[in-house]
């Protein structure tokens, strides 16, 4: 049986599909209370944002409130969305994961949730994102590999 503190969130993205101008990417989070999946598609320039947007608040550096895959209203795809919001008092850090569920015209169905890490561990998952770039199938990283 799973006990509280042997649970440990994650997520992981994985490349399911490319083209020569995006890729589509599985952005799978587990949380002790929820485990959701939905893809969404990116191209280069996103993937870099995500793992610089990550690099650079590990980092100590000046940074954008978040990470946005694209708009939350309108006619367009799916879009999720990634912030590091807060510490806690032994040093993890919280990252909100805002997940756009594609499953109503509205676009008014998501996933927002906490998934708790620690610093090291989300620069390593900040610099493995890159691997994205391949554009290969099956190209997977995750916040808890121990590469």
């Amino acid at each position: 049986m799973l006990k509280l503190n042997d649970y440990a969130d994650n997520i992981t993205l994985s490349v399911v599909w490319e083209d020569e101008f995006s890729i589509e990417v599985r952005v799978v989070a587990n949380t002790l209370f929820i485990t959701v999946s939905h893809n969404y598609y990116l191209d280069d320039e996103l993937i870099l944002k995500l793992s610089q947007y990550i690099c650079d608040y590990c980092d100590g550096k000046e940074q954008t409130a978040c990470f946005v895959s694209g708009p939350f209203t309108g006619k367009y795809i799916p879009a999720f969305s990634f912030s590091i919001d807060k510490i806690d008092n032994r040093g993890h850090l919280y990252v909100t994961l805002d997940l756009e569920l594609d499953d109503v015209d509205d676009r008014s169905h998501r996933c927002k949730c906490y998934i708790k890490c620690e610093i090291g561990q989300l620069s390593r998952f900040g610099k493995r994102i890159r691997k994205l770039l391949s554009r290969e199938i099956g190209t997977t990283v995750s916040l808890i590999d121990d590469e």
